[in-house]
């Protein structure tokens, strides 16, 4: 049985998801385009194709250009990405709260990217970082957002 599309869409699964080349300030534009909170995590996929991922608090607590490209991010946690059809829903909600680093697994489909099975804790609230509001309302153009996004 698949990773079920509906455990994908749950609200505790939201996320950002972009490219590696996408700036620090574009994601945080991005969080705060999708109304989003620092709980939130940041997947981010790398130039080598492998994904790595942090809450976006936990990168607003460094030291982080906001041109600087997201895959650049000093200890970005590696995820494991599994194919929708590889296991069962319980099974990567298992795997994914198995993960020492972010408790979160990527799920592809045919290798494209699809969503993420998220354990980790997500509080409600606006963007309670400073740096982030101050990110997301710098002067970020917005026209590339769609191409960097992966969902």
């Amino acid at each position: 049985m698949p990773i079920r599309e509906a455990a994908l869409k749950d609200q505790k699964n939201n996320h950002v998801a972009i490219k590696g080349s996408a700036t620090w300030a574009i994601a945080a534009a991005a969080l705060k385009q999708r109304n989003g909170t620092a709980t939130w995590p940041l997947v981010v996929l790398k130039a080598d194709g492998t994904y790595g991922a942090e809450t976006f608090e936990q990168i607003a607590k460094k030291d982080v250009a906001a041109e600087a490209a997201v895959e650049t991010i000093a200890d970005l946690c590696s995820v494991k990405a599994v194919e929708a059809d590889s296991m069962s829903t319980g099974d990567a909600e298992t795997l994914a709260n198995g993960e020492k680093c972010i408790k979160l697994l990527v799920v592809v489909e045919k290798g494209k990217f699809k969503g993420v099975l998220y354990a980790g804790s997500h509080r409600g609230g606006d963007l309670p970082t400073a740096k982030l509001n101050e990110l997301a309302g710098s002067n970020v153009d917005l026209s590339k957002l769609g191409d960097l996004l992966l969902d």
